[in-house]
């Protein structure tokens, strides 16, 4: 079994204990190198330890997370976010393909952090933490970036520039406006509820259709795209998508 090492930042007494508690039962493999209880201390841990991975709380009294990890000049560990519940911040941290706990921290949860995290492309963490840092700043969802591990790296793209996202397994191929396929290793699922609020409609249990490229929805359930391709609605959820595009 593979050692992994790792800090927490984190001014909680409870998260901290918990945590140290769920790793000795579940994940013996981490090997918890600091504890640090506020940003300052966080920062001085990192630069001495470097470590692999890094629990990061989002708030503390003397900086946020987000303050910390700009105070980096570089960058070569994966994070995982801890959070009370903080519905832009997390939506930040899931376009930006980071992982978050939320407070208190379930060990199913937990688990399928880790999993992620060993699967990750090493040496693409400073790209995907940089892209968060760049969302957090503009606070504004429209805008973000949509970082997509691949087997060759993290592309960041902008969500304007997706003509449509077709489901395949437990990978999603995105069809883009200049054509350049990307191939990244997460389910249609997790895109569509991701990109709901941006312009994004599901037709289909294999597709995910931006509806301002979307022509027309023709007599056999197909939908028309921009780029000229035709994709399949489902029948069930015909009169819906419809409904949705506004399209007769």
């Amino acid at each position: 079994m593979k050692e992994l090492t790792a800090i927490i930042v984190d001014d909680d007494p409870f998260t901290i204990d918990q945590l140290q508690q769920l790793f000795k039962k579940y994940i013996p493999e981490i090997r918890l190198l600091a504890v640090a209880t506020n940003g300052t201390e966080g920062l001085l841990a990192i630069n001495h330890f470097h470590p692999e991975l890094i629990f990061l709380d989002i708030e503390m009294p003397d900086m946020s997370g987000f303050d910390m990890l700009a105070q980096l000049r570089h960058i070569d560990f994966e994070i995982i976010f801890i959070t009370s519940f903080n519905q832009y911040a997390i939506k930040a941290i899931r376009f930006s393909a980071l992982d978050y706990l939320l407070k208190p921290v379930q060990i199913e949860e937990l688990k399928t952090a880790i999993d992620r995290f060993k699967t990750k492309t090493t040496g693409n963490a400073e790209k995907r933490i940089s892209n968060f840092l760049y969302n957090h700043k503009i606070k504004q969802p429209e805008y973000f970036r949509l970082a997509i591990n691949t087997t060759e790296g993290t592309h960041l793209l902008s969500t304007d520039d997706i003509i449509r996202c077709e489901g395949d397994v437990n990978y999603t191929r995105f069809h883009m406006k200049d054509k350049t396929p990307v191939l990244a290793s997460r389910t249609l699922k997790e895109y569509d509820e991701l990109l709901s609020d941006h312009h994004f409609i599901r037709i289909h249990r294999a597709h995910l259709v931006n509806r301002k490229y979307v022509v027309s929805i023709t007599t056999d359930h197909k939908v028309k795209m921009r780029d000229g391709t035709m994709v399949d609605i489902s029948k069930r959820k015909f009169t819906e998508v419809k409904e949705l595009l506004q399209l007769s």
